[in-house]
């Protein structure tokens, strides 16, 4: 719709002013062109002898009325029949009505998702394509010169971005401020501006002296990027076509801005996923891949990442005294912090390693280095276990929050909280547990990332879920029961990451004996 509007509505409307308010709304296109509905009536009424009507405004919407010169043939069928077929046809041509409009909707959906890309050809500048588009705006309705001014972040100026036909120092003048510019605050909220003649309207602050403009808005479905503004060097008047050309010129600005912003988005994008899928490699690379050959002894251990990294881990080794050290941990922090906590945490207890130790010296190591190398940024939980292969003596020590549990022959046993996270104060407390694994018994060391708040009360929970899950499984071995343990962990919380570790006492010939 097309209106002049002026500054009182006392005064007479000025004929140099005229506002363009595109006022019409995306109906819905009810593509109603069903041809085949008019033959489906005809042999409606060949068939039935009666005529079938339709008004969606009465009730019933469909009624049917005799053809009277099938009825004298006695052609036909019940009145009430006849009624609910032409019913079910009408819903069935309302049906098909709306998987069309489906179908239009979804089709105009899949254009939007078509991927951009840049032309291996394409090496121009965005400047010169903006300028480009610019001067086709000024040359498509006769003018003499054309500017783009797109607003700031804080939406309070309008800074000169592309021009035609403008001296260049233009580009190195301030920002124009929002506040006071009236066309452009009007054209802002999507109407186009058609100054005929500038010099009758001083207080609309047109950026150029030139003797007639037009200020059309530059935007997207949901955010006003700036103006285009369209300069004539003699009063002139615009019609509604030629303001309909400038104002899709602008949609092309539009669209331009948001290509390249997509662009430098998808290219940024790559390069992160790049990076996550280095550093995933690199973090799988540091998980232990053979099992330490020992007699009577099984050894699993499994890590799954909740996100692009992982931030926690699982590892063993044989120790040079012949011991084997197990050991899970995880980092505390968002996703990245807690990988690289996670990834600090298990270097520091590598490191240690050879020394000789006992469970509770390498808490004790490992918070030391974790303490005295941060400025209390790096947080972890640690469960790490020692094993005698010969007497089948076993030490555990665990800081942070861990879930560790020992399943018998009848009861899963948890194993109870050490509390104090890895590297939050300098000497950390712990009371390391010993045990004995008798053949048949499994000991299992979790740690699980995205539920920072494990507690006694969450353990006794998984205790009885495990408890559940084994208690229809029979002669399984340590890789099952890690299979087994992420089926509970995937249950129990959807997306959560975890590592961990089973070690399994192998029932021998004679225990079964």
């Amino acid at each position: 719709m097309r209106y002049e509007a002026g500054f009182s509505v006392k005064k007479r409307i000025p004929r140099y002013l005229r506002l363009h308010i595109d006022g019409s709304e995306a109906a819905r296109n009810e593509l109603q062109d069903l041809h085949e509905l008019d033959n489906c009536r005809d042999r409606f009424q060949e068939a039935t002898g009666w005529l079938l009507e339709e008004d969606r405004d009465a009730s019933p919407a469909v009624k049917v009325k005799p053809d009277p010169q099938v009825q004298r043939s006695g052609a036909t069928i019940p009145e009430a029949s006849a009624t609910a077929l032409g019913a079910a046809i009408l819903a069935l041509s309302d049906e098909l009505n709306d998987t069309r409009h489906a179908l239009w909707q979804r089709e105009a959906e899949l254009a939007a998702g078509v991927p951009i890309s840049a032309r291996e050809d394409e090496d121009s500048h965005l400047a010169e394509r903006l300028e480009a588009i610019v001067q086709g705006a000024a040359e498509a309705v006769g003018c003499d010169a054309a500017a783009a001014y797109l607003l700031d972040d804080a939406t309070s100026e309008l800074k000169l971005r592309s021009a035609w036909n403008l001296p260049k120092k233009r580009f190195s003048e301030d920002a124009r401020p929002l506040r006071g510019a009236v066309a452009d605050l009007e054209a802002l909220l999507g109407h186009a501006v058609v100054l005929d003649d500038v010099g009758m309207l001083p207080s609309w602050n047109a950026p150029e002296d030139y003797a007639a403009a037009v200020c059309v808005p530059i935007s997207t479905p949901h955010t006003p990027l700036g103006t285009l503004w369209v300069f004539s060097e003699t009063p002139r008047d615009f019609s509604a076509a030629e303001t309909n050309v400038i104002e899709i010129v602008a949609g092309r600005i539009a669209s331009e801005l948001e290509r390249e912003m997509l662009l430098e988005q998808g290219v940024a994008a790559n390069r992160l996923e790049q990076d996550y899928a280095t550093a995933r490699y690199w973090q799988q690379n540091r998980l232990p891949t053979m099992e330490p050959v020992l007699d009577e002894w099984e050894v699993a251990g499994w890590t799954e990442s909740a996100g692009e990294l992982s931030g926690q881990f699982h590892d063993w080794c044989i120790l040079p005294d012949g011991q084997l050290a197990l050991a899970v941990g995880k980092g505390q922090g968002a996703p990245v912090e807690a990988a690289l906590n996670a990834t600090t945490l298990q270097t520091a207890l590598k490191a240690h390693a050879n020394y000789r130790h006992d469970a509770h010296d390498m808490l004790s190591r490992v918070n030391q280095t974790i303490w005295t190398s941060s400025v209390g940024d790096q947080q972890g939980s640690l469960a790490y276990a020692l094993v005698d292969p010969e007497s089948n003596r076993m030490e555990i020590a665990r800081a942070g929050s861990d879930s560790s549990f020992l399943i018998r022959e009848q009861a899963v046993e948890v194993l109870p909280m050490a509390g104090g996270l890895l590297g939050s104060v300098p000497e950390l407390p712990s009371r390391p547990l010993t045990a004995t694994l008798n053949p048949g018994e499994t000991l299992v060391m979790a740690a699980i990332h995205g539920s920072d708040d494990i507690d006694e009360a969450t353990n006794q929970m998984l205790s009885v879920a495990i408890h559940k899950a084994f208690a229809n499984a029979s002669n399984w071995k340590a890789n099952e029961a890690v299979r087994i343990l992420s089926d509970v962990f995937g249950e129990w919380q959807t997306g959560v990451g975890y590592s961990v570790i089973v070690l399994r006492r192998a029932t021998s010939a004679a225990d079964e004996s």
